[in-house]
């Protein structure tokens, strides 16, 4: 079961860098991917889908010849791209700080909300082949527009290309903070998903416990660190939706109602989480006690049998003495007198010890 439990280090072997220029553009992951834009515009009576390789040029234009009433989502993968990040945020006006922290993929949840943009940052929990798999996705939402920054191609966000394409639900007859609505939806969706996995795997943990199998800590380990991650990064997104839900935006009041349903879902997930942590934390402590339990249990029956040889071994040492007389060393039947004052020994020895209840 441990190879379900991988986790990705983001950050492995990656020297700090200290005391930077505030704005500077540092990846400090360690993934490294082809640069990739995927533009999706649509409104309700059309849809286009477009892939570049770079700002420049063709893309350029399309930004800035979209209609109004167009929504965009753009799609940026590859953050260790560092220059082509930097045309990113010029083709959009992004400040240099928000871009610095789009790439500082080794820190907590964050958000910002002011009058001209939506900012957040978080990290992208989802099972892939059945492992629980992490990464660093930013948000960026302004206007009409949606950009979203990934490490590395594959994410939670295709059942939302799909509804776009095929024109299912209302995202397309929507406004743009719907879209925003629904990108975080698919984030919280995979954490729920990801801790109802975590609590199956839990509950069989828990049923072998009982049946005396043994626990791997380590594999208990990455459980708690990955219903951490979960819990850190609920617990920011919360207070943005909570923020969003008190702004007075009339495009957002439309969507109030969605963004009141997702803060639901992520208290849902935070108590899950907390649930979670209990109880692979009382998983751990009863699994030492077992352990401990089953160590006094060997020390108790190792000490009995030490205490049985004791008087045993002073007899025959007093009998292998080095002496030319001894009592009961010519006697033809010494030899059977020595063995049933042993055993005798014994038997009394155990009979006291069971009398104390000490076994």
């Amino acid at each position: 079961m441990l190879e379900k439990y991988k986790y990705e280090e983001s950050i492995k072997g990656v020297n700090k860098i200290i005391n930077m220029i505030p704005g500077s553009l540092v990846y400090r992951g360690v993934k490294k991917e082809q640069f990739t834009l995927q533009r999706i515009f649509f409104n309700s009576k059309s849809y286009k889908s477009d892939f570049y390789s770079s700002c420049r040029g063709q893309f350029e234009n399309d930004i800035k010849n979209a209609p109004d009433d167009i929504i965009q989502w753009i799609n940026v993968t590859g953050l260790n791209n560092i220059e082509e990040i930097r045309d990113v945020g010029k083709c959009f006006n992004i400040n240099s700080i928000v871009l610095e922290q789009v790439l500082d993929v080794s820190k907590q949840s964050l958000y910002k909300v002011t009058e001209e943009y939506v900012f957040n940052s978080l990290q992208m929990i989802y099972l892939k082949n059945g492992i629980i798999t992490n990464e660093a996705v930013s948000i960026y939402f302004i206007g009409n527009t949606l950009i979203t920054f990934q490490e590395r191609e594959g994410d939670v966000f295709e059942s939302i290309r799909s509804r776009v394409e095929n024109d299912e639900g209302n995202i397309r007859n929507e406004n743009s903070f719907y879209s925003y609505f629904c990108i975080l939806d698919a984030l919280v969706d995979h954490y729920i998903n990801v801790l109802e996995k975590i609590k199956n795997d839990v509950e069989k943990m828990e049923l072998g416990l009982m049946e005396n199998q043994i626990l791997d800590n380590k594999e208990l380990h990455l459980i708690r660190k990955e219903i951490l991650i979960i819990r850190l990064n609920s617990a920011p997104m919360e207070k943005l939706v909570q923020e969003l839900v008190l702004m007075n935006n009339a495009a957002l009041v439309e969507q109030k109602k969605y963004f009141e349903s997702l803060a639901q879902n992520i208290r849902h997930a935070m108590f899950e989480g907390i649930t979670l942590k209990e109880s692979v934390d009382n998983l751990y402590e009863n699994y030492m006690m077992t352990n401990a339990n089953d160590m006094n249990q060997v020390m108790t029956i190792l000490t009995i049998f030490s205490a049985i040889f004791i008087p045993l071994s002073f007899a025959a040492g007093v009998f292998g003495m080095n002496f030319d007389i001894i009592p009961g060393l010519n006697n033809p039947v010494g030899f059977i007198y020595f063995l049933v004052g042993c055993g005798l020994t014994s038997l009394v020895m155990l009979s006291m010890f069971k009398y104390k209840k000490w076994f």
